[in-house]
């Protein structure tokens, strides 16, 4: 990037995409970018929240770029996604990390990208009975995997 504004949109862009950065220095930035990404768009979000200020759309910009930068990911991406990548905190119960335990208890990310790819969004899957998913997934136990990730998202009906 040509410029300090260019460099930081673009480590933006690397840490919302779970991209690897090699170099010592540009890690050293990210993290640096991070750490006052996060405080910064939390605080231009309640200055136009809290003050009159007539600018509904800037804060909904704002409280987007929020949720993306503390979810680490796209707000255009797959609801599904969030079941990709766990937290790695520990758990009260037995000390471990989520990390550790059996492997398969995460949904794919190749199958979240299939279902990006194909243009089905959450609304329309929770209308689908397990064969339509498998169909869509290719094998019954992705299918099943969907379904069972599927109602874990919270949904509120009005």
């Amino acid at each position: 990037a040509e410029n300090t504004y260019g460099k930081v949109g673009i480590l933006l862009q690397v840490y919302l995409s779970r991209r690897y950065i090699e170099t010592f220095s540009l890690v050293s930035d990210c993290n640096y970018v991070l750490q006052n990404a996060s405080r910064l768009f939390r605080a231009l979000f309640e200055m136009t929240m809290t003050r009159v200020t007539n600018m509904s759309e800037m804060s909904d910009r704002l409280l987007e770029w929020c949720k993306m930068i503390d979810r680490r990911m796209w707000q255009s991406q797959h609801v599904l996604r969030h079941f990709c990548h766990p937290p790695t905190t520990m758990s009260n119960k037995r000390g471990m990390s989520l990390d550790d335990g059996p492997k398969g208890g995460v949904l794919k990310e190749q199958i979240v990208k299939k279902l990006e790819d194909s243009g089905f969004d959450w609304w329309r899957m929770s209308t689908m009975s397990l064969q339509e998913l498998t169909g869509i997934t290719g094998a019954k136990q992705n299918g099943a995997a969907v379904q069972k990730y599927m109602r874990r998202v919270p949904n509120l009906e009005l």
